[in-house]
């Protein structure tokens, strides 16, 4: 038997973002604090501009 289920029963809320502008180690105890993997990135507008990644932040420091 086929479950059709609509993705509201699976997100959450509030939706806690970084900042474009927010220092890497604030991101990041946010991240290992709230459990957020990957943590979505908001411009000053609040609209969705990346996802922050462990896998990218290493790369990017490589």
């Amino acid at each position: 038997m086929r479950h059709e289920f609509v993705i509201k029963k699976f997100i959450s809320s509030p939706i806690i973002t970084v900042t474009e502008d927010m220092m890497l180690s604030d991101a990041l105890t946010l991240s290992h604090t709230k459990m957020i993997h990957p943590i979505p990135a908001a411009s000053f507008f609040g609209e969705l501009v990346g996802l922050a990644t462990q896998t990218g932040i290493v790369a990017s420091l490589l």
